[in-house]
């Protein structure tokens, strides 16, 4: 949202007013009635029974405030609020619904509405009351950014007034260096009390905002893959063909000129620095997919449920995270041992390794990394599973080692520690049946050992299909759909599935317009979370009306799983990718459900399509 004449300040933001509304509602009968209702307590109202109608009033007037009704065909308001905050972050959105439901509330502050209002009479009296606070807010967050702006184009401006000094003038230049550090301090001070801001209003819905963090990640880095395998595969053809013609040439001194004019290319070395080059960035590539899902797994929604735990990968994953923090200060040596797994919850145990390796990083002082060691240990110790995290920093003060699993006792200084950290640790560890303990020798360094019982191992789950012995059926010819809001990863998925009938479909609306005309696919790779129509309900409609083309599918994800996305996944029981995926594994994914559904692929030799 665009304010004009921003830097005049209050009055430009048409603080003479009550607000600019734009209200969202497929019923024309609410539209006018509410509508009119603001008119007349004083806000300016823009009205829309349409998304697009709404997207595009939103993109051409100042909108202070947007009211979406929850449910409206289409797209649902969350859908809708979601779009119109793309447009502008800052964009506070009431949800209006006669739905009195809590989870329905809480899912949609959870989703980021600013406030949500019943469809009663006292819902309807308390609307102005929400109104005005959201254009405060958002009059707020914008006298924010002219404050930003201001700042930014007063230190631009410091700089170059000290860029034009000379020598002679080494007095002014120190006045101005100060002026300019009182400038920055004044805007990070600002920027960390917006940082705070923004932190305290989305605590709430940390997890789901980690997990479309990873899945906005995981979406260019599946094209970015796609495209670096099929240039390697290319630039092996290519070396092949180099060698090829390099011994012709050399069986035939008679052409000296070609000979010199191949020699001249140095062809095989370039050749040689572009595989290394692509090499690279497929490993650059892998590091990203490995800190995603390690993201993802800190994104899942906290519960006590238990499921196998690899207590290995755990500590891999919490090692990881905590990388950044400890390679200032020391080096980090991790020791895995053979585990069965245990029965636990992953999330809370990564939470467990991740804050004592966070603590003793915080143990050492940064500078000599060479100098001190983080290191962690697993091993098994009779029926017990232990977990050993170790340090060489300045160790417990015995004054304080009988206070460090009290909840909110913490020795670092206001503002950088709850207190919180062991005391949930050792809560976790408990609630598991075992044990936190810890040695500490000041000046020397502290080890914490955490013991859990191994009782019965949990055995790992079976694969979701049962895989045919019939040889695997060969990945050409197969008149494939894929169906993907990314068009970038569509046209690299085409290309990585050449020598098949690729049929795109850029997103689930135009999927279902595709299989409604002619639904005989051998395979549908489809992305899981869509903007329009998710995947979840494309494969619905499917099963409903195609059983069999509906076995047929293999969904690709960014990771960014809802419960309800997890839970449908468990039920329907095909293959699933992660991205950024490799070719092996897609083509791997696609034999074995081809395998799977025991079937001959029902497309025939037609040419590859463009659409």
């Amino acid at each position: 949202m665009t304010h004009p004449a921003a830097a005049q300040g209050d009055e430009a933001l048409g603080l003479h007013d009550r607000g600019t509304v734009l209200f969202v509602d497929d019923q024309s009968t609410q539209l006018q009635i509410i509508g009119r209702t603001l008119e007349t307590a004083g806000y300016t109202v823009h009205t829309a029974q349409q998304a697009e109608t709404s997207l595009q009033t939103a993109a051409t007037h100042s909108i202070e405030v947007a009211i979406c009704d929850l449910h409206m065909p289409i797209v649902d308001g969350i859908s809708l609020m979601r779009r119109l905050q793309a447009h502008d972050p800052n964009l506070p959105v009431i949800i209006l619904s006669a739905d009195a439901d809590v989870s329905g509330i809480l899912d949609a502050v959870g989703a980021g509405a600013f406030d949500y209002v019943l469809k009663t009479p006292e819902g309807l009296r308390l609307l102005p009351v929400a109104l005005d606070r959201a254009v405060n807010h958002s009059r707020a967050a914008h006298r924010a950014q002219l404050l930003t702006k201001e700042l930014e184009r007063a230190n631009a401006e410091l700089e170059a007034r000290v860029s034009r000094r000379t020598a002679a003038l080494e007095a002014t230049v120190d006045q101005l260096r100060r002026r300019r550090q009182e400038l920055q301090t004044a805007l990070d001070e600002l920027e960390a009390a917006k940082q705070h801001i923004i932190m305290q209003e989305r605590l709430a819905s940390m997890g789901t905002l980690s997990a479309g963090i990873a899945h906005e990640i995981n979406n260019p880095a599946a094209v970015v893959m796609a495209n670096l395998e099929l240039a390697r595969a290319d630039l092996e053809t290519l070396d092949e063909a180099a060698s090829e013609v390099r011994r012709w040439v050399a069986a035939h001194p008679e052409l000296e000129e070609l000979q010199a004019v191949f020699q001249q290319s140095e062809l095989s070395p370039r050749l040689s620095r572009l595989r290394d080059v692509v090499a690279d960035g497929l490993e650059g590539i892998r590091r990203i997919a490995t800190l995603s899902a390690d993201l993802r797994v800190f994104s899942r929604h906290q519960n006590d449920e238990q499921e196998p735990v690899d207590i290995n990968a755990t500590v891999a994953t919490a090692c990881r995270m905590a990388g950044n923090e400890i390679r200032h200060r020391a080096t980090l040596h991790a020791d895995y041992q053979p585990l069965p797994q245990i029965l636990g919850n992953r999330l809370k145990l990564s939470q467990v390794v991740l804050n004592l390796l966070i603590n003793a990083a915080h143990a050492i002082p940064e500078g000599n990394t060479q100098q001190h060691r983080v290191s962690v240990r697993t091993s098994i110790a009779g029926e017990l599973l232990c977990i050993e995290v170790a340090d060489t920093g300045r160790g417990i003060p015995p004054e304080i080692a009988q206070r460090i699993f009290e909840p909110f006792f913490t020795t670092k200084p206001v503002g950088e520690g709850t207190g919180l950290g062991l005391a949930l640790c050792a809560k976790i560890v408990r609630d598991h049946g075992g044990e936190l303990t810890f040695t500490s020798t000041p000046g020397e360094g502290s080890r914490f050992l955490v013991e859990i019982p191994i009782g019965t191992s949990a055995v790992a789950p079976a694969s979701r299909t049962p895989i045919s012995t019939l040889p695997p059926p060969p990945l050409v010819g197969l008149r494939i759909l894929l169906v993907d809001d990314e068009e970038l990863l569509l046209k690299a998925l085409r290309r990585t599935l050449a020598g098949n009938e690729v049929v795109l479909a850029q997103g689930g609306t135009v999927a279902q317009r595709t299989l409604a005309a002619d639904s005989r696919f051998d395979l549908v790779l489809c992305d899981l979370r869509m903007a329009d129509v998710d995947g979840s309900c494309l494969y619905e409609s499917v099963a409903a009306t195609d059983a069999d083309l509906a076995s047929r599918f293999i969904f690709l994800t960014g990771g960014a799983f809802a419960e309800h996305a997890t839970e449908f996944l468990d039920r329907v029981g095909v293959c699933v990718l992660k991205k950024p995926t490799s070719r092996t594994e897609l083509v791997e994914a696609c034999q074995t459900t081809l395998m799977r559904v025991g079937r001959r692929p029902v497309g025939s030799n037609h040419n590859e399509v463009h659409s």
